[in-house]
């Protein structure tokens, strides 16, 4: 019975290791270029950046017929400063019909996602190649230096306060891949522990009807 009692329990494991991962769909937003400004009172002059906001496409936010944004945790790079983490909200949107360049065109920029601050963006780009872009699928990547917002890039992060003051132009990358996500450790023990409860409830009853046919003529 010990024997069918691990067997049992394994089979619980296995369920349990099964449904314990959610698929998902992330999805990479690069922003890499070249600029100038300060983090925390330091200053950088034409120094490389690379800022990466990270996200799932089943939390597209669609504005309207020309506007979609998505939400995700974000970090900068830039050279000869080092590493930092937004500690505000961000996003990343696409604008079929970005109106602050002249003439409009198919944009994409990364933005402040918190509403008291109106989602101010921090750095626009636009290009033809962006038409029809709606933030789910693979793009690029693609360089422009029609870059628009840049004077209001102020963002708080783990390292201070980040301004730019110049950005002469970006390259944009959007690249998925499929993943899966674990749940959280507690939730997971808990499901174990509950599993192995119900698996020992099991063995239990089996016992029991065991007995009764021994016993009953």
């Amino acid at each position: 019975m010990k024997k069918g009692f691990a067997r049992c329990a394994l089979s619980v494991l296995v369920v349990v290791s099964t449904h314990s991962i959610i698929s998902a769909t992330p999805i990479e937003f690069t922003f890499a270029g070249v600029g100038s400004g300060h983090l925390d009172g330091q200053s950088f002059d034409s120094a490389g950046f690379l800022i990466r906001l990270i996200a799932d496409t089943s939390n597209i936010h669609t504005l309207d017929e020309n506007i979609n944004t998505l939400r995700g945790a974000s970090t900068i790079h830039i050279d000869g400063i080092g590493d930092a983490k937004f500690t505000i909200p961000t996003r990343v949107f696409s604008n079929q019909s970005g109106d602050v360049f002249d003439p409009p065109s198919p944009c994409v920029g990364f933005s402040n996602d918190d509403p008291k601050d109106q989602g101010d963006d921090f750095v626009d780009l636009a290009d033809r190649q962006l038409a029809g872009f709606r933030l789910s699928a693979p793009i690029g990547p693609i360089t422009s230096d029609r870059i628009a917002a840049v004077d209001q890039f102020h963002a708080t992060t783990s390292q201070g306060l980040l301004n730019f003051e110049q950005i002469d132009s970006v390259t944009f990358t959007a690249s998925t891949s499929a993943a899966v996500i674990p749940l959280p450790r507690a939730v997971l023990s808990g499901a174990v522990l509950g599993g192995l409860v119900g698996a020992w409830g099991l063995v239990r009853r089996a016992r029991a009807r065991r007995r009764h046919e021994l016993l009953t003529p």
